[in-house]
């Protein structure tokens, strides 16, 4: 039987097996990074605070994760969970209530420095794994890595 585990804004959390990560962010901002070790069936979803540069200054320090302080601990949860940090792949970077227009330059940059970051972690990305998901939550079934939307 599946567990459903809910991730909260500002957390990283890995599971493994019967495990479904889901995110739960609702009035917050962010990326959601979605990653998973299918070698060992495990995954993380973990989340990185995006707020365009206006807004940044009311941020809760405690909650403001940024995507380099996210990833390491996800990667962190993942290890000590029995991945291999060579199998480990991204399978997503969805935006999550993330509020921007086309061509958004602060939106861009921030998709980038999450991709620079996991290439300098060694950490595969799938192709095609920039989702803007809008208002809805991304979910893990760390299992069978598939990846829904709600």
């Amino acid at each position: 039987m599946k567990r459903f585990v809910n991730v909260h804004k500002g957390e990283a959390t890995a599971g493994r097996g019967e495990v479904v990560l889901k995110s739960d962010i609702r009035d917050r901002s962010c990326f959601a990074i979605v990653a998973r070790d299918p070698s060992h069936k495990i995954g993380a979803i973990a989340h990185a605070m995006f707020l365009h540069s206006e807004h940044k200054e009311k941020t809760d320090p405690i909650l403001a994760k940024d995507a380099r302080e996210a990833i390491d601990k996800m990667l962190s949860n993942m290890t000590l969970l029995g991945a291999a940090s060579n199998d480990i792949e991204v399978s997503l970077v969805a935006g999550e209530n993330v509020e921007h227009q086309e061509n958004d330059s602060e939106y861009d940059e921030e998709i980038n420095r999450i991709f620079n970051i996991l290439k300098e972690r060694q950490i595969r990305c799938q192709e095609g794994s920039v989702v803007n998901v809008g208002h809805k939550h991304v979910a893990l079934d760390v299992e069978t890595g598939n990846i829904s939307y709600a």
